[in-house]
Parts: structure tokens; sequence; C-alpha cells
């Protein structure tokens, strides 16, 4: 992995129960800026973004983008091979951040007993909202 990139930062202040969800959020965003979708429409999360529309240029500017903000290589043929936001999340936490999503047994990445308390069913936590205010100023710089 080359030098962490500003949403890796983020997630890395996160506790280790809300760092996916940040970083599905953080695709979202990315996603619906290559579909040129505004920041209020729905993106479905289960289907392909190819799907929707987004172009060979716009997967190549996605994966850039990607890159970029994350701090790490991500395969050129990413979003082919996992078409779907779901997929894409899946991808990145397996593959080029598992380093960031493995729970090691510090105290930085142990989820606390408080924390794991108010997870979600699906075993994800609520993102804080400054954070996603965050992502959607520097995305589409409002």
């Amino acid at each position: 992995m080359t030098a962490a990139g500003p949403v890796i930062v983020s997630l890395r202040a996160l506790p280790w129960s809300e760092r996916r969800r940040a970083l599905e959020q953080f695709v979202v965003v990315e996603v619906k800026v290559g579909l040129q979708m505004s920041a209020t429409d729905h993106l479905p999360k289960d289907q392909s973004v190819l799907g929707l529309g987004l172009t060979s240029l716009g997967a190549v500017e996605l994966k850039e983008r990607l890159e970029e903000q994350l701090g790490c290589a991500v395969d050129a043929d990413v979003l082919f091979n996992h078409p779907t936001v779901e997929n894409l999340v899946d991808y990145l936490v397996g593959y080029p951040l598992r380093d960031l999503f493995a729970i090691t047994g510090t105290r930085d990445d142990k989820a606390t007993p408080t924390e794991e308390a108010n997870l979600l069913p699906d075993g994800s936590a609520a993102v804080p909202k400054a954070l996603v205010d965050d992502l959607l100023k520097r995305f589409y710089q409002v």
C-alpha cells in the first residue's frame, strides 16, 4: 500500500465497528459521481454499476479516484469482476484494505463491548454524520 489517502486517514480515526459502513458510503459517493448522479439520487447497491450506465471511461476514472482517495492500488478489472457497490466494498475490505479491517487484537482495532452492543443487525454501525458530510463536501464541492 502506498501512502494513506485521505479516506483511509478518516477511516482509521473511526472505531473498527464503523469503518465498513463509512467505506461503503464513500464508494457510493464515488460511484454516483461516475454515474453523474446527484447526492440525493438512489443508487441500488446490489445492481451492476455498468448496467446502471457507467461507461468504460467512467470505470477507469472511478478506479483512479478510488486509488487516489484510498492510497492503494486497485486492480484495473475490479469493476468488471466486482460490479456492484456491495461487491466492490467486499473486494476493498478483503484485499487492498484488509489490514485496516482486520481485528488484530490491538485496542485501536478491536470493537469494544459498547461498540459491539451498538451494532446494527447486519453487523454494521451507524456512520457519524460529520464524516458523511465531509465526504459529500469533498466530492460534490458543496
